[in-house]
């Protein structure tokens, strides 16, 4: 009876430390469930000014934000606090405003999400676009979201779901559900 005992408790030593050093080596792996919740980060930056150029070197964009992470996962860049300036060669700048953007890669295209304004200040009157989120492609100089967009052209306002902004052409194509007045 003692024997069987003795090998109980040491069949159980056996796995208990089985099972830790298994543990351990999934850890050292990088595998653990922090890993499992939490995007793998790679440098980060504080108050980063980005410039974006085309292929021919010339200025198309200047991205400043309070913070720029890297996120190893998606490739890709996430910012918070984004203030950015798109140039469009002929006119003033776009200058566009947002709580947070990701960014992939190859920096095809910007992602902005939270309180997302577009504002072009012409001599009179500001023309202004404003959504929750916003994909601009950079390169294309044109503005999406399926989401509410107010347009402010001054006085006036326009509301609509969805809308293209081509920002070159100085051109907006509005989606659905359009509502707003135009007082003389």
């Amino acid at each position: 009876m003692r024997n069987l005992i003795y090998v109980i408790v040491l069949s159980f030593a056996v796995a208990a430390s089985w099972w830790l050093a298994q543990s351990l080596s999934k850890e050292e792996d990088g595998i653990s469930g922090r890993d499992l919740k939490e995007p793998k980060r790679g440098f980060y930056l504080r108050d980063a000014v980005i410039h974006g150029t085309s292929e021919d070197g010339s200025p198309e964009y200047i991205l400043k934000a309070e913070r720029i992470d890297q996120n190893l996962a998606q490739h890709s860049f996430d910012a918070t606090v984004i203030d950015l300036t798109l140039k469009d060669g002929g006119g003033p700048p776009w200058l566009v405003k947002a709580d947070t953007g990701t960014i992939p890669a190859d920096q095809s295209y910007i992602q902005l999400n939270g309180g997302v304004r577009a504002v072009r200040d012409q001599p009179d009157p500001t023309f202004s676009l404003e959504s929750q989120s916003m994909r601009l492609l950079t390169q294309e100089k044109i503005a999406e979201t399926s989401d509410l967009v107010i347009i402010r052209f001054g006085q006036q306002q326009l509301t609509a779901v969805g809308m293209r902004a081509y920002f070159n052409e100085d051109r907006v194509e509005l989606q659905s559900k359009v509502h707003g007045n135009f007082t003389p």
